[in-house]
């Protein structure tokens, strides 16, 4: 299979002192990858069942190609199915954080630029080259970060992210809307935002 790149950015936005509050510092840009993940491996740290090699992680989400469904639909679905192997609540569709979400990507068309909205809400971003990515890859992507986030210290492992995955599954947040647009150089980006955000400094996703 021939590779193809993708990136994320995600940013929890907080209006305290015009401060832009995240989990664990610098994010950072992932690189190059082949999207799948099959056999995601090692330890999972994750919600009120704590942490240890002997606890199952997230399953990768089923592939959205086998039977296209409404990209809202399917949004919604896979950040539950992540959250409700963990415990926690299911989300609610926004109407307002999708017609929110779907500004900035009808934005990012002409660029698809990695660039976050600094609006009020947390958020999820995902570029990849192509036109064929659904919201099951974003969220497969995002959920990849399970493996990189330690709950005992609230932090990634070095030069790791975990961002992502830690706002799908952040306690408090109830409502969600996303957007995915095509851009027009070619290439996919999709945007998740969230309500109330997740990622509040000194906090954790399961408090």
């Amino acid at each position: 299979m021939a590779e193809r790149w993708a990136a994320l950015l995600v940013v929890a936005v907080v209006h305290l002192c015009a401060h832009v509050l995240r989990v664990h510092g610098e994010l950072g840009i992932g690189g190059e990858i082949q999207i799948g993940f099959p056999g995601i491996g090692g330890g999972f740290f994750g919600g009120s069942g704590g942490q240890g090699d002997d606890v199952q992680p997230p399953p990768p989400v089923d592939d959205g190609r086998r039977a296209r469904m409404p990209s809202a639909r399917e949004f919604l679905l896979h950040h539950n199915v992540v959250r409700a192997h963990l415990g926690e609540q299911p989300l609610r569709w926004s109407h307002d954080l999708a017609r929110y979400a779907r500004r900035v990507a009808n934005h990012r068309r002409g660029d698809c630029a990695l660039q976050h909205s600094l609006g009020p809400y947390g958020e999820n971003l995902f570029t990849g080259s192509g036109n064929d990515w659904r919201p099951v890859d974003a969220v497969n992507m995002w959920l990849s970060e399970y493996q990189f986030y330690d709950p005992t210290t609230n932090t990634c492992w070095p030069d790791k992210m975990c961002g992502h995955y830690t706002q799908m599954v952040w306690r408090d947040t109830e409502r969600l809307g996303c957007a995915r647009a095509e851009c027009d150089g070619g290439g996919v980006f999709i945007i998740c935002s969230y309500d109330p955000p997740g990622n509040w400094l000194g906090e954790g996703p399961f408090e």
